[in-house]
């Protein structure tokens, strides 16, 4: 969980992001493309702290929100989804990020490489299947699977995410995705 510290002086805010040192470099992007890209979009200030593997961002108090998207794509990135596909919480206000721990469906650590190769499927279908169907971007790392889209879809992958990790038959979750589909294009 990232901290949230207030500094009075200035009228400031600060979100710090622990990202993992493999991934800080897609954070920062080439020659520094992604920092400079969220500063000046949203108007406030990143520093990369390589040595604690750390992310502060810097905002002023009445740009909340923009720091709050910033935390969101940094934190896709840091999860494996790529700053083309992150972005799009920018120009989208109904696009989320979700993040499930799947090691809390698993006893062990085989048990948790079985549940990954279970969400992934063979040659990547089942992950391949869930993105196209639900218009989602999913990336599975470590022991996390980041979903990132609009926030009905993502709420439908995340169940069905958790469906999979809990040993669900594909079936039942393909079957449940495609009532979605229905409800999704009656009402939206």
């Amino acid at each position: 969980m990232p901290k949230v510290a207030e500094n009075s002086k200035e009228d400031k805010i600060t979100i710090v992001l622990s990202v993992d040192e493999d991934r800080l470099g897609a954070v920062i992007g080439t020659k520094g493309r992604v920092e400079k890209y969220l500063e000046k979009s949203l108007g406030i200030v990143i520093k990369i702290d390589s040595e604690k593997s750390k992310v502060i961002i810097t905002a002023d108090r009445g740009n909340v929100e923009a720091a709050l998207k910033a935390r969101m794509v940094i934190e896709a990135i840091a999860n494996g989804i790529s700053f083309e596909d992150s972005k799009k919480v920018l120009e989208n206000p109904d696009y989320t990020l979700e993040i499930i721990d799947i090691s809390e469906y698993a006893r062990s650590k085989r048990d948790l490489m079985r549940i990954k190769a279970r969400l992934i499927g063979k040659q990547g279908k089942i992950k391949t299947l869930l993105e196209d169907e639900l218009n989602v971007k999913i990336a599975i790392r470590n022991k996390y699977v980041a979903i990132l889209g609009r926030y009905q879809d993502v709420m439908m992958a995340k169940e069905a995410v958790q469906a999979i990790c809990r040993g669900s038959k594909y079936g039942r979750v393909l079957k449940k995705i495609e009532n979605y589909k229905i409800m999704r294009n009656i009402y939206y």
